[in-house]
């Protein structure tokens, strides 16, 4: 199972999956711009936003 959300600039989605990692994908392109390993366990949420506070 994946998780996903938008990212706040409308242009990104972020994934989180039962792989251990977190992934950026262009939503035009659909291909993977980031990803993060390193998580000890499934990723069950994101939350994925812009910069600002």
């Amino acid at each position: 199972n994946n998780i996903g959300v938008i990212g706040g600039n409308g242009c990104t989605i972020c994934s989180g999956s039962f792989d251990d990692t977190i992934r950026i994908w262009d939503i035009e392109t659909t291909k993977q711009l980031i990803l993060f390993k390193g998580h000890a366990d499934y990723v069950i949420s994101v939350k994925y936003g812009s910069n600002e506070l």
